[in-house]
């Protein structure tokens, strides 16, 4: 995917994780998410804000408003959902390209 800096990043929708059984877990309800963004170097870009538009259907929306400073370049994200009982499960990671663009906040 594609991202400019300086744009608000902000993603929602469905997220698939398997049990360790292998199976799809249908229902996320009274489970906490957190993602980071990272270079491909594995250097920390930013923490994204994580919640739930509807756990029982696995929907969920990741975002950051302040993106003035992430790193120009590959880059990849997750997220991270841990069970009620202590259980972590991530997705698959999501690649994503940060390129500058021309226009910049005022204020700037």
């Amino acid at each position: 995917m594609q991202f400019k800096r300086t744009d608000t990043f902000d993603l929602s929708g469905p997220v698939s994780i398997n049990g360790p059984d292998g199976e799809a877990i249908s229902d996320l309800t009274g489970w906490t998410g957190r993602s980071e963004i990272r270079t491909v170097r594995g250097r920390l870009i930013a923490e994204l804000n994580f919640a739930w538009l509807d756990a029982s259907q696995r929907l969920c929306r990741i975002w950051s408003d302040d993106t003035s400073n992430w790193d120009v370049g590959k880059a990849e994200t997750d997220i991270q959902f841990t069970s009620p009982t202590g259980q972590r499960i991530s997705t698959r990671k999501t690649e994503i390209n940060i390129y500058s663009g021309v226009t910049v906040p005022e204020g700037s």
